[in-house]
């Protein structure tokens, strides 16, 4: 009998394995509802409520609050910050949050019937001394996001689509883009006051101390403003 087929299957077997191995992949259900008030004509406040369910979304990963404001100088440039809460579940259902505190520069162009964005985020995470060794201790970043969106003629239904970027800027081993979202999307306003949107959203994540990761989102926002 030649072993050498059987050898040279083993061989590739072996080093496919390990290719899809290499990487983490994951279906997630990102879902969130969020409220606008409009305290003057330049200052909005804002409160946000998302349920992240992970592990091919059939298990409860973090539910997340966020609460901030935002002021409007003009047509084209608003600047904002906030502040996230965030309870997570590994899959052991062990608890672990953070705290986050971010602050927004954001630009908006508005040519024909697309409008053009740009928003840099700075964010630093605060954790419970306990969870730090799950992690880097009080992880920064700068988040780029750039996004477009389309207001078809004679409907109200608009696509979008985005990419964001984040920017580590206290890595002990090295600084870099660490995480990249593409997402598209679909959006409709159901009334004056309330829009829904559904988009799809790749997202993939690299760190020095982890196997990359990719998670392929499916994701619904409910959005009141007033």
């Amino acid at each position: 009998m030649n072993k050498k087929p059987t050898l040279a299957f083993c061989f590739f077997w072996c080093l496919a394995s390990s290719v899809l191995t290499a990487q983490v992949k994951d279906f997630q259900s990102w879902n969130a509802v969020s409220i606008d008030w409009n305290l003057t004509d330049a200052l909005t406040a804002s409160g946000e409520q998302e349920i992240r369910f992970d592990n091919n979304a059939s298990h409860l990963g973090s539910y997340i609050s966020v609460v901030g404001l935002q002021y409007k100088v003009n047509s084209w440039f608003r600047v904002g910050a906030s502040y996230r809460y965030t309870l997570g579940y590994d899959i052991e259902e062990q608890t672990l949050s953070n705290h986050r505190i971010y602050t927004d520069l954001n630009f908006r162009y508005k040519p024909g019937r697309f409008t053009l964005g740009y928003r840099v985020r700075y964010q630093i995470v605060f954790q419970l001394p306990s969870q730090k060794k799950f992690t880097l201790s009080n992880p920064q970043h700068l988040r780029h996001k750039f996004s477009a969106k389309y207001n078809i003629a004679k409907t109200p239904l608009y696509p979008f689509a985005e990419v964001e970027l984040y920017e580590s800027l206290n890595n002990p081993v090295e600084n870099s883009i660490q995480k990249i979202r593409y997402t598209a999307g679909l959006g409709y306003p159901i009334t004056k006051y309330c829009t829904v949107e559904t988009y799809y959203r790749l997202y993939e994540k690299s760190y020095y101390f982890i196997k990359p990761k990719k998670d392929y989102i499916l994701g619904l926002n409910l959005n009141f403003s007033f």
